[in-house]
Order: C-alpha cells, then sequence, then structure tokens
C-alpha cells in the first residue's frame, strides 16, 4: 500500500508528473483525488487559458495508476485508458478522482471524474491497469 505522502513524493520524483505540478488532495481505501493547477505548460494554444485535452487524459490517467497504489503498493502499467471530454477544461484547476471499482488478482478497473474550479464535469475517464509480478 502507498499513502498519500509516498504517492506525493512519487509524483514529484518523476519529470513528467512534477511537470504536471500534480498535489494529492484525498486519498482513501478507494479513491484518490489529485489537483492540477492551470499553468502555460499545459494550455491548448497561446490564445486560450485552456487546459489541453492531452494533459486531461495524463491526469485521469495518473490518478488511476495512483488510486490503484494506494491498494496495492505497486505503480501498475496502463492496458486501456478511455475518456469522455464533456466541457472545455478552463479555470485555477482540475481536480480527478479515481475510484478502485473493481481490483481483481491481476487487473484492476477504475473510474474517474474531472471537476474543474467551478465544479463543473469536464471529463470522464475509465481504465484499466495491470499488476506486474
Amino acid at each position: 500500500m502507498m499513502d498519500a505522502a509516498e504517492i506525493q513524493a512519487r509524483a514529484d520524483r518523476s519529470p513528467f508528473t512534477a511537470m504536471l505540478r500534480l498535489k494529492v488532495r484525498t486519498l482513501d481505501a478507494q479513491s484518490l483525488t489529485l489537483r492540477m493547477p492551470l499553468h502555460a505548460d499545459l494550455h491548448r494554444s497561446t490564445e486560450v487559458e485552456q487546459f489541453h485535452g492531452g494533459a486531461i487524459a495524463t491526469l485521469i490517467d495518473v490518478a488511476g495508476v495512483y488510486a490503484v497504489a494506494a491498494i496495492t503498493g505497486a505503480v501498475s502499467p496502463t492496458v486501456h485508458l478511455a475518456i469522455d471530454y464533456l466541457k472545455v477544461g478552463t479555470g485555477e484547476w482540475l481536480d480527478a478522482t479515481a475510484t478502485v471499482r473493481r481490483k481483481g488478482k491481476s487487473l484492476s478497473t477504475v473510474d474517474v471524474e474531472v471537476l474543474r474550479s467551478d465544479g463543473e464535469l469536464v471529463a470522464l475517464g475509465r481504465a484499466v491497469y495491470i499488476e506486474l509480478t
């Protein structure tokens, strides 16, 4: 198992996720919430202050990975990722709440909701991760 401090430290050590400036907001037995602030490196274009869809996808995937890691203690690779984008990602930050729906012998299924700072739902994701032995 990994606690919030371990997840935060691991996210901060990865050059890619460190660039996202992710912060662990909450962690419980089945879910994890990560916050990603809006900054220029994540803008969709230079003309608008909106999150790039790829940044949102990464937030969904990383939240799912660490929700599973909180249970298993290991970071597991993604084998499936599906995303529905519902609204434009604007505002000061996005919160992704990843909930582990099923933890099997080797596969874990996670649902992720992404909310922007005004509380509007931006995206829904579902991912499957495989435990390597």
